[in-house]
């Protein structure tokens, strides 16, 4: 493997989220399984253990009892323990009683394959109940004790019961392999039902992948339906949405910029065409020629800024571009832009005027572009004896600097697009040939890389008024004052 180089997990199915889910699931399920099934049967054999152990100690006690109170003859006692023991003859117990050599002084019925523990054996002398197994392989529980009876003399007795649990053992074992057939039956079914549940519960998320597959330029209307994705995936659902609207709107406009595009090359192109054809028809005068390279010099020169136009908006796309902000005074800046186009004004008797003022932190040139091109556009269709004003506003909000005409006003169906890229009203579109359609969308891109916003206001027949919105300049550090006097090292 190089170095930087990224390399996966070495089973491409362990990258997959229902695989992981399915064996968290299946690890979970079988942990759980296995636990209750290990606790309910540890619970099964400690509640065997406890009632045998019980039955055990209760039959010593009886012991105890029987040869304390008929302290007589042996004959007695003999007939009393056998009297006792034949009520429990279904629990197979056993028991005898010895004297201080070892023998047997008194035993309940034996079944011969029993081999009791010899009476000097560890297991004869505990008074703790222990596990024994015969020789005939046959399983009990046995329990002894030593005690002394009578007074004068005192004798020994060893008192010893066996419980012959072969069956219920054998129970218990088949108990048990029970459970662990029914643990692997089980753990199996979580496996399936993982897979069958994991499987429903990420097809929301199939369905978004296979929407993205299905998306191509003629489907961006396709939209996701919400209401079927579960809550962890609304706000992707959501966000997928909001991704397809944004590209549809993207994808439109670009379409719409492509056509505009064409047919504003396509206006200068053939009227180029059309006046070289005219003029090489037939021999022409000096003049006619003449007249001829002015005309193509005006298209050509509505190319170039044409040209001049698209390169600026390409540029000021780009998320990269940097603009270079300086800190000035805002009426000073539209003031030389109304220097520029007073001559022009006078000339169609339009009055200009500039109020208010402002400390504006922005491009200064980009500043001049803008309200230059909202200058042209107000003095384009404001009509003779009509005004054109610029009216700067400071605020805690920013700066704004709004620009006004008394002219014919847009109709409010085109406002919205009115800052699209070559986008004209019908009645602009032929009024002058110097009209790109680009003016206004320059002026929204410069608005954009000084993080502000352009607004339009306009009434048909009473005039029409862009407000440029730039945010409040940043905080600067103030230098300390210094009291009268004294010096600053």
């Amino acid at each position: 493997m190089t170095p930087g180089s990224t390399a996966g997990p070495r089973h491409p199915w362990l990258r997959s989220i229902s695989a992981r889910l399915i064996l968290l699931y299946i690890a979970a399920a079988a942990g759980t399984l296995t636990a209750s099934t290990f606790f309910l049967s540890g619970a099964f054999i400690h509640l065997f253990n406890r009632e045998s152990i019980k039955l055990l100690e209760d039959k010593l006690d009886l012991l105890q009892i029987i040869l304390r109170e008929y302290p007589e003859t042996e004959r007695a006692r003999h007939e009393q323990i056998q009297l006792n023991w034949s009520a429990f003859q279904k629990w197979k117990c056993y028991a005898r009683v010895l004297d201080d050599d070892g023998q047997v002084l008194i035993e309940t019925p034996v079944d011969p394959g029993i081999r009791w523990p010899s009476p000097g054996s560890g297991a004869a002398e505990r008074h703790r109940t222990t596990d024994w197994v015969a020789a005939d392989g046959r399983r009990f529980i046995f329990a002894g004790k030593t005690r002394e009876f009578g007074h004068h003399p005192r004798v020994r007795r060893r008192l010893q019961v066996a419980l012959d649990v072969t069956e219920k053992r054998a129970v218990i074992e088949k108990y048990l392999w029970v459970s662990v057939a029914v643990l692997a039956a089980a753990i199996a079914v979580s496996a399936a039902l993982a897979t069958i549940l994991v499987w429903r519960g990420m097809r929301p998320i199939w369905g978004i992948t296979g929407a993205a597959r299905r998306m191509t330029a003629s489907q961006l209307h396709e939209r996701l339906d919400l209401r079927r994705l579960p809550t962890e995936l609304y706000e992707l659902g959501a966000a997928f949405n909001d991704m397809l609207a944004r590209l549809e709107d993207s994808f439109n406009r670009l379409s719409q910029f492509s056509a505009d595009l064409a047919h504003e090359l396509r206006t200068p192109i053939n009227n180029l065409v059309g006046e070289a054809d005219v003029a090489l028809t037939r021999e022409r005068t000096a003049a006619e020629y003449r007249a001829t390279i002015e005309s193509s010099i005006e298209e050509f020169q509505r190319l170039a800024r044409m040209i001049d136009s698209l390169l600026f908006l390409a540029r000021a796309d780009n998320p990269r571009t940097r603009i270079e902000k300086a800190g000035f005074d805002a009426r000073e800046e539209a003031q030389k832009v109304l220097d520029f186009y007073d001559a022009v004004a006078e000339e169609q008797g339009i009055a200009l005027s500039c109020e208010g003022s402002a400390d504006l932190d922005a491009d200064p040139v980009l500043l001049r572009r803008a309200i230059s091109n909202l200058l042209s556009n107000a003095l384009r269709f404001t009509p003779r004896g009509g005004t054109v004003g610029i009216t700067i506003r400071s605020s805690e909000n920013g700066v704004e600097i709004a620009v006004s005409d008394t002219g014919t006003g847009i109709p409010a169906v085109h406002l919205p697009r009115i800052f699209d890229r070559f986008y004209m009203v019908d009645a602009a579109r032929t009024h002058q040939s110097a009209n790109t359609g680009l003016g206004l969308s320059i002026v929204k891109s410069i608005m954009d890389l000084h993080g502000g916003s352009a607004a339009i206001e306009s009434d048909v027949g009473k005039g029409t008024t862009i407000t440029l919105r730039f945010p409040p300049p940043p905080k600067r550090n103030v230098p300390e004052s210094h009291p009268a006097g004294t010096a600053k090292n």
